[in-house]
């Protein structure tokens, strides 16, 4: 029972002392940027495994799809 008694006294400390040293707030959430578009994003990168130091940026399409600008297949 002694032990169960200082487990629980030492839970408590640790959690007042931490309780202690937050910040205190106004109660309001914070909120985040909302991620970009997939219209707004930069066309995306091809890498080729022959030569990695020759990367290039995908095309856009017309259509809203990528292509490569070497071989004018679709990125995807």
């Amino acid at each position: 029972m002694k032990a169960n008694q200082i487990t629980i006294v030492a839970t408590a400390t640790v959690l007042l002392l931490t309780l202690i040293g937050c910040e205190p707030t106004d109660g309001h959430i914070a909120l985040k940027e909302p991620k970009p578009e997939l219209s707004e994003m930069p066309p995306p990168m091809i890498w080729d495994a022959s030569d990695p130091d020759k990367s290039r940026q995908a095309v856009r399409e017309p259509d809203g799809s990528f292509s490569d600008p070497l071989t004018g297949l679709p990125v995807r």
